[in-house]
């Protein structure tokens, strides 16, 4: 491959060893020694050059594309302090162990970045992403080459070490554009900085480095340490249990407009919390339009709540077309309504207010505060004995965490709670028989799963009403219809499977379907049909419960009987399967998707896993919805024994808690798949990391949940695929709902 041209550079050497243009030698290695050399060659095409910049997470290379004569930039995967390199080698040696299962969870969230990023390719302010791919152990992202500076370049090449107020304005519109494109698509970038801004040769402002991947919740004060930028970094970064959204990137916008109008970075944000002694722009630089200070002074408010929620309103503010205040001025503007608002109800009746009184005097109390003590959690796991041993492991992770977590001094208990927890696994297929048995014996562990038992967990388990009181719609996002969706609440879920129908994209363009357009699935049964050999729609043997769930007005079943509607929406079943070809499954429609004979398949995430190994490419995934809700089933399930003495049970109430958090929710769901997250924050990074079912995330206040009567439900699918299965007469669905 020719390499006459300049690393350095990309000018060509003309047969010399040292470039005219800018002294590059062709025999010039690498600054640091575990760098790619220059002159490697990745995937066929691209010749490594002179290193960019490095991050925790990464190497970026000036690169040759060979192909297309052109020069890209290339990042290459390098998680510091997991991986190593010999000087001069293209392979990375990855270190074993724990860091080696966190360098796995890692790699698949870069290359998740870079399917994200190329999203984006085509925005004017968006660095454009041309490829990624595996190679040496590792992973690597080529991008469009910026030519030009940064701001913060630029910045240092102004004689006073700031901008006019035109420019600097100019900067942060286009900034914003490319965030607003960014937020649509729910990606928050969390590093936007001066360094991360680039103005190129023909004065286009581009925003790139996406931020380093995080590892897990475990790893967030390492992974922060590296994407916190001193003055650039809202508060609710620096903490590892806060919500993130848009307005988190607006704050860092927000410093670097500050940063650019007034030659200073903004206090670190943390220092601020404690002594906010920021300075006003008007008192740093003459000029500054009282407007103006107002906006920057509201992007930097500390409380999430008191920014702009998003970049439309930031731009809006600063073309003049909204007014705003100072964050302290609306703080207090709130802080009378609110009075205003609690005087008029303590006019209403003093017994409220005095109930009021009473609330807030007790606000923070803890309800499952508990004296020391033990408990026996027993957990039902794979029946593959290799499976088995990892879900042991992410189980005692979770369990170690949660006893040391409880020695942290609060509120309710200031020195902390001594916990043991004895913990015991079962194999599935065994659990019941288990359980039965302890429970004989006298010997009931104070938590156990509850995804086996039916109708008959009130023998077993206890109301749990004091656990959903303590549980806020951050940890378990459907707590607020935890009472309608468990109406014994003998049992809470810690993860869900969400309804989905997959399309195969290549056989639906065969017979002329859009593979992006979203249909009620009552509408792809009736227009069902057979074309070319090419069924339209099936529907897995054990998604039926859901699949009806979709269908209806209401929900399928009351917690007594079968919603009417049950019958009409499975004659509609009945009549596409006899008339129309439709196909009922009874199990993964992996090989009709892979021979291109069915375009639509209705089933839920658990089999996203096997289309994502089997058919990369071949599916679109669609929501399984029934108007603007999403059709969810719970499951994870964990109920406290009856046995159980009050503080036992506080206890295992706390275990049940810690295990919706951040840190429990993510080693469960992130790094071990279990399910989905019930976690609000971490089905947030959970579905950012999951593209195609990020839709999951715009339902998280609309599904329809799937909780106590599951297992009437999963009854009702197995007793349609035997009629379905045995080609009987249909209006025997009839009698069987009218038994139930």
């Amino acid at each position: 491959m020719n390499q006459d041209i300049c690393l350095g550079c990309f000018e060509p050497l003309n047969g010399f060893e040292v470039c005219s243009h800018c002294g590059w030698h062709k025999d010039a290695v690498p600054e640091h020694a575990y760098h790619l050399f220059q002159g490697t060659v990745l995937h066929g095409r691209y010749i490594v050059g002179n290193t960019v910049g490095v991050g925790g997470f990464g190497i970026t290379y000036r690169a040759w594309d060979a192909n297309l004569n052109t020069p890209v930039a290339i990042k290459e995967f390098y998680p510091a302090g997991l991986v190593s390199r010999v000087p001069g080698e293209k392979e990375l040696v990855i270190f074993s162990g724990e860091k080696e299962q966190q360098f796995h969870l890692a790699i698949t969230r870069f290359l998740d970045e870079a399917k994200t990023m190329a999203k984006f390719t085509g925005h004017p302010n968006i660095v454009h992403v041309f490829d990624f791919f595996e190679e040496n152990q590792t992973a690597y992202i080529v991008m469009e080459y910026l030519d030009g500076i940064t701001v913060k370049q630029f910045l240092e090449s102004s004689p006073d070490g700031k901008l006019p107020v035109e420019t600097s304005t100019q900067i942060i519109m286009s900034v914003l554009d490319a965030l607003a494109e960014m937020h649509s698509k729910k990606i928050i970038h969390r590093d936007i900085s001066p360094d991360n801004i680039q103005i190129t040769s023909q004065n286009q402002i581009k925003i790139f480095d996406f931020g380093a991947a995080k590892l897990t919740k475990e790893d967030t004060e390492e992974t922060r340490s590296i994407v916190v930028k001193t003055g650039y970094t809202p508060p609710e970064q620096y903490r590892g249990k806060s919500k993130q959204g848009a307005y988190t990137d607006l704050y860092s916008t927000g410093a670097v407009l500050y940063k650019l109008l007034t030659g200073l970075t903004p206090d670190e944000s943390i220092d601020r919390i404690v002594d906010d002694t920021l300075k006003k722009p008007s008192k740093l630089v003459d000029g500054i339009d009282t407007n103006l200070e107002k906006v920057i002074m509201k992007s930097l408010a500390l409380k999430p709540e008191l920014r702009f929620q998003n970049a439309t309103q930031f731009k809006d503010a600063l073309l003049n077309k909204k007014n705003v205040d100072y964050p302290e001025v609306e703080l207090k503007k709130r802080r009378r309504i609110r009075v205003l608002i609690t005087a008029m109800l303590s006019v209403f009746t003093v017994l409220f207010f005095t109930f009021f009184g009473i609330y807030i005097t007790s606000e923070g109390e803890d309800p499952l505060v508990c004296e020391n003590g033990a408990i026996t959690v027993c957990l039902s796991v794979s029946d593959n004995p290799e499976i088995a041993q990892q879900e042991q492991a992410m189980y005692q992770s979770i369990i170690d965490k949660f006893v040391e977590s409880a020695k942290e001094p609060n509120q309710s208990r200031p020195e902390g709670n001594e916990f043991s927890v004895k913990a015991t696994f079962i194999p599935q297929s065994e659990y019941r028989q288990y359980i039965d048995q302890a429970v004989a014996d006298g010997k009931a562990p104070t938590v156990f799963s509850t995804d086996s038992f039916k109708e008959d967990l009130p023998k077993y388990g206890m109301n749990l009403d004091l656990l959903a009181s303590a549980i806020t719609p951050e940890e378990c996002m459907m707590i607020d219809q935890y009472e309608q969706a468990y109406p014994g609440r003998y049992e809470m879920p810690t993860g869900f499977y969400a309804g989905v129908i997959y399309v195969n994209q290549a056989a639906a363009r065969t017979v002329g379907i859009d593979p992006s357009e979203m249909k009620p699935v009552s509408e792809l049964l009736q227009s069902a049909k057979l074309t070319d050999g090419v069924s339209t729609i099936a529907i897995s043997g054990d998604n039926m419960d859901d699949t009806l769930e979709a269908m209806m007005a209401d929900d399928l079943y009351d917690g007594k009987k079968f919603h009417p509607e049950t019958k009409q929406a499975f004659d509609m079943i009945g009549t596409a399967m006899t008339q129309q070809n439709f196909t009922y499954l009874p199990v993964s429609s992996l090989d009709q998707f892979r021979e291109n004979k069915l375009v639509y398949h209705v089933d839920d995430t658990k089999a996203l896993a096997s289309y994502r190994e089997y058919l990369p490419g071949y599916y679109k995934v669609l929501p399984l919805a029934r108007d603007n809700s999403l059709v969810i089933t719970m499951t994870k399930h964990l109920g406290i024994h009856q046995s159980a003495d009050e503080n036992t049970q506080k206890i295992g109430m706390q275990f049940i808690r810690f295990m919706m958090t951040d840190y429990a929710q993510d080693v469960l769901h992130i790094q071990n798949n279990q399910s989905i997250p019930v976690n609000k924050n971490t089905l947030t990074s959970y579905v950012s990391f999951n593209n195609d079912i990020r839709f999951i995330g715009d339902y998280t206040e609309d599904f329809i949940v799937n909780g106590e009567y599951r297992h009437t439900c999963y009854s009702l699918s197995a007793a349609m695929y035997n009629i379905m299965e045995n080609n009987e007469d249909y209006s025997k669905i009839n009698e069987y709902l009218e038994t139930k």
